[in-house]
């Protein structure tokens, strides 16, 4: 299986079995950044995009950020909420969004 983004499937496992098990259901998963553009070094980050029908609350977020950290991925995780960020923010991460596909159905 190959991944659609610059992680190596294992790892991309983990992503998903962690937003899987923490993201409410209906919220939309994307991959933004370098390793969405296949343009990784060794210590690039994960940007993953995550959009509701509202924001991400502060205890979900916080169980999302803990779970990253405590995993086996050796690099860092950020999570940004597209109901949460600027209309250019937005439209940087529009250009180069690689869809994460994960059953968040509960």
């Amino acid at each position: 299986m190959t991944s659609p983004i610059d992680i190596t499937p294992y790892h991309l496992q983990i992503v998903q079995d962690i937003l899987r098990r923490y993201l409410p259901s209906g919220f939309c998963v994307w991959v933004f950044g370098s390793r969405a553009t296949w343009a990784t070094r060794y210590s690039s980050d994960l940007d993953i995009a995550v959009q509701g029908a509202n924001k991400l609350d502060f205890d979900t977020r916080l169980a999302i950020d803990i779970a990253f950290d405590e995993s086996e991925l050796p690099y860092i995780v950020d999570i940004i909420d597209l109901n949460d960020i600027d209309a250019k923010f937005k439209q940087i991460v529009d250009k180069e969004k690689i869809p994460l596909h994960i059953d968040n159905t509960k």
